[in-house]
């Protein structure tokens, strides 16, 4: 039996502690490297926005970084 988690709700430190974890869980250079060339561009822009909108700049570079060289000619981060 899996242990359950309460919902969030709108409280504001609830959501707080909620988007500092998240952060922190995309952060994971593994999970970067494993994930970040499966993304569609535009998958990857909307999670390096809220990534850098949480003041985590370095890690949403790190995720666009990764993803780049997956991309093809005509993308949006291809790089060659």
């Amino acid at each position: 039996m899996t242990a359950t988690r309460p919902a969030p709700t709108a409280d504001g430190c609830t959501l707080a502690i909620a988007l500092h974890e998240f952060a922190r869980r995309w952060a994971d250079g593994m999970l970067i490297d494993d994930l970040s060339g499966t993304l569609t561009c535009s998958e990857l822009d909307a999670l390096t926005d809220l990534l850098a909108a949480l003041g985590e700049e370095t890690v949403a570079q790190a995720w666009t970084d990764s993803h780049a060289p997956h991309d093809e000619e005509g993308d949006a981060h291809y790089t060659h």
